[in-house]
């Protein structure tokens, strides 16, 4: 687990990725377009334009398992990787206890 400082880099990323797959986007289906007007075969445009969704949706999810560890993290329910440290020490045999429903 990282710090939360840590986690805010991440999601400052995933906006990033997230900004520039729709960018890309929308450029291909552009050239899909063009190419379509001029008669061309665009199944294989399409077959990447629908990866690239699918990228795209699977960067959203990921953004928002970093904003919900982040607000985890705010409200006390994750521990920062230096505070579980100091909770449980190298060869501490302390159990872990189960988590609850």
């Amino acid at each position: 687990m990282a710090t939360l400082e840590q986690e805010l880099e991440h999601l400052a990323d995933a906006d990033r990725d997230i900004a520039k797959a729709e960018l890309h986007i929308a450029e291909l289906e552009q050239t899909a377009r063009r190419l379509a007007e001029t008669g061309r075969d665009v199944t294989l445009t399409h077959q990447l334009l629908a990866t690239a969704r699918e990228s795209v949706a699977t960067f959203r999810e990921q953004r928002r398992l970093i904003a919900e560890t982040i607000d985890d993290m705010r409200a006390g329910r994750r521990l920062e990787i230096e505070d579980a440290a100091a909770m449980f020490p190298p060869g501490d045999p302390t159990p872990i206890p189960p988590s609850s429903p």
